[in-house]
C-alpha cells in the first residue's frame, strides 16, 4: 500500500524557515514514527515560500501566488496549500492513501492499526473531531483520504481558497458537508484533540461546536494519541504530552 503523507506551512524567507525548522522537524521524525507504512512525506505551502529556505528535506509543491493580503478566513492560504497537496496527489496517481498531517499536528502513537482498519472499511474519510461534545465536525488537521475521497475534494470541494463573499465555510465545515455520512472516527471518546478552543455556532448548515471547550485536566491531554500544537495548546500541556509520547529510538 503506498501511503503519502502532507503537511501544509509556508515560509517567507530563510528566517521564517529556521524560526519553524525545530517544529517541522519534529513532525516529519513523528510521522515516520508512528505511520512507519509511509512511502512519501512532503510539504505544501499555502503562499509562494522559497524552496531553497526548505525546514526539512522533503519535496515542496506550492504554486506561485505571493502572500497579497494577512491570512484570514476569506484569504485563507492553509486552504490553498491544503487544496494543493491533494492535486498533486491526484495528478500524479500514486497512492493508495493520502494523509494530511498538517505541521501544526503531532502523532504520538502508531497509526498502522488505525490505518489497516479504515482501509477494509466503506467509509472514504478517517478523522478525529475538530471539537464538540453537543455536535460533531471534522478535524482536517490530521486527515486520511481514500483515493475517492481526494479526488471528490478536487470536484466538488465546497469552499474557495480566497473570497470576497461576507459568509464562507471555514476547512472544518467543507469537510464535515462532504463527508459526514462517510467519516470513520475510531477516536469516539476524544471530544477535540485540542487543549484550546474557542467558541463558535454555524446552526444555519448544521455544525454546533462546544462553547467554549478547554482541556484543563493534564492528565487527559497527556492521554490524546495525537494532538494539535502551537496556538491551540499551552507550553506547559505541550511539553507533558511530549514526555507521555516519546519519539521511538530518540
Amino acid at each position: 500500500m503506498k501511503i503519502a503523507v502532507f503537511g501544509v506551512t509556508h515560509w517567507d524567507d530563510e528566517v521564517g524557515a529556521a524560526t519553524q525548522e525545530p517544529v517541522i522537524s519534529e513532525w516529519e521524525r513523528r510521522v515516520r514514527a508512528f505511520i512507519p507504512q509511509c512511502t512519501q512525506i512532503f510539504l505544501s505551502t499555502g503562499s509562494y515560500s522559497p524552496p531553497e529556505f526548505c525546514p526539512i528535506d522533503v519535496p515542496v509543491v506550492q504554486a506561485e501566488m505571493y502572500r497579497g493580503a494577512p491570512y484570514s478566513m476569506r484569504n485563507n492560504y492553509f486552504h490553498y496549500g491544503f487544496k494543493t497537496g491533494i492535486w498533486k496527489k491526484v495528478l500524479d496517481n500514486d497512492f493508495d492513501l493520502l494523509i494530511h498531517c498538517q505541521t501544526t499536528r503531532f502523532l504520538g502513537e502508531d497509526m498502522t492499526n488505525h490505518i489497516t482498519e479504515f482501509m477494509n472499511r466503506d467509509e472514504l474519510l478517517m478523522a478525529p473531531r475538530f471539537s464538540s461534545l453537543i455536535g460533531s465536525s471534522i478535524d482536517v488537521g490530521f486527515m486520511c483520504m481514500k483515493k475517492q475521497a481526494a479526488l471528490y475534494y478536487t470536484a466538488t470541494g465546497r469552499r474557495q481558497s480566497f473570497s470576497l463573499d461576507e459568509i464562507n465555510l471555514n476547512c472544518e465545515e467543507e469537510a464535515y458537508m462532504m463527508f459526514n455520512g462517510s467519516w470513520y472516527n475510531p477516536w469516539l471518546d476524544i471530544p477535540t484533540i485540542r487543549q484550546l478552543d474557542i467558541s463558535y455556532c454555524r446552526d444555519d448548515i448544521g455544525i454546533v461546536y462546544n462553547s467554549p471547550f478547554t482541556i484543563t485536566d493534564i492528565d487527559k491531554f497527556r492521554s490524546l494519541p495525537l494532538i494539535a500544537n502551537g496556538k491551540h495548546v499551552t507550553d506547559e500541556f505541550l511539553e507533558e504530552w511530549k514526555l507521555a509520547h516519546p519519539i521511538p529510538n530518540t
